[in-house]
């Protein structure tokens, strides 16, 4: 998930080139459901999964408002890149791979408050608060009780 926001200043720079808005509602909706189709698939609570996506679409917009605020540096490789052909197919990908993964990382989330610490500490991205990591541990939770099989 980290990895995904790490591309939200890349993503930022585009939009600043192209005036374009942060908010995309239409490419948002599209994004939480193919996670609800992939959750789907592989037998987690879609409900859950979407949630944990809206999230995640929020902090990457807090994000891309940092960057366009000047309060997130742009990395040097993010220049240039297009959001169409460059970026969302690797942000698909990373999509798709966060919904496979999340049945092998779940059985390791013991309890809620392990689950908020793992997401404020594995959360590196520059321009999230710690509030912001929390409600993504706390999603992450939220799909763990609704597996409840392991």
């Amino acid at each position: 998930m980290d990895l995904r926001l790490a591309l939200m200043p890349a993503v930022a720079e585009h939009k600043r080139r192209h005036d374009l808005p942060v908010e995309d509602p239409t490419q948002e909706n599209a994004i939480v459901q193919h996670a609800v189709v992939q959750a789907q698939d592989t037998g987690l609570d879609s409900v859950a999964v979407q949630e944990l996506f809206r999230v995640q679409i929020e902090l990457a917009k807090q994000v891309q408002r940092a960057t366009l605020q000047g309060e997130v540096v742009i990395p040097a490789w993010a220049h240039g890149l297009d959001l169409t052909a460059d970026l969302r197919p690797v942000l698909v990908t990373l999509g798709n791979r966060i919904v496979r993964e999340l049945t092998s990382v779940l059985p390791s989330l013991e309890d809620r408050d392990l689950t908020l610490r793992v997401a404020e500490e594995e959360i590196t991205t520059a321009g999230i608060p710690e509030a912001a990591k929390r409600q993504l541990g706390a999603a992450l939770w939220e799909i763990r009780m609704q597996a409840g099989h392991f």
